[in-house]
């Protein structure tokens, strides 16, 4: 069976995180997620999942021994694009792109010997290729 792809549009989707931010700014400046996220970043977590608490990457759960559980939707945040300064040798930001992150409560413990096949899960390259067309300049 082959899998839906949805396209993001990274504008849109910080334009409603701001406007939820700026329209609940109580309930925003109350939420706490666990990471060390920009103010944007924090913002498109809580638009898109109010309730999360840790935030981390598809192979960062994996390395804590953790696996995202079958079929859950990924949160989208901003990931700097970067590029060697040939002059300086410093990595230089020139844009950003819409990375999938997980909150802890879309995972469960790999308990010993249970290694899940994740053959929902799989952020393919297709998927990042596709994502980072739809770059924001910075």
């Amino acid at each position: 069976m082959k899998s839906k792809k949805v396209k993001i549009n990274p504008k849109e989707l910080f334009e409603k995180a701001q406007r939820m931010a700026e329209e609940k700014p109580e309930e925003f400046d109350a939420f706490e997620v666990c990471g060390n996220y920009s103010p944007n970043n924090q913002m498109l977590i809580y638009y898109q999942c109010p309730w999360a608490k840790e935030v981390k990457g598809y192979k960062a759960w994996k390395a804590e021994g953790r696996q995202v559980q079958k079929g859950q939707k990924s949160i989208r945040i901003f990931a700097p694009l970067t590029k060697k300064n040939e002059k300086t040798n410093d990595d230089e930001v020139f844009g950003f792109r819409l990375v999938p992150v997980f909150d802890i409560s879309q995972t469960e413990e790999i308990t010993e010997g249970e290694e899940k096949e994740n053959d929902k899960i799989t952020i393919t390259r297709d998927h990042q290729h596709e994502q980072s067309h739809h770059l924001v300049t910075a």
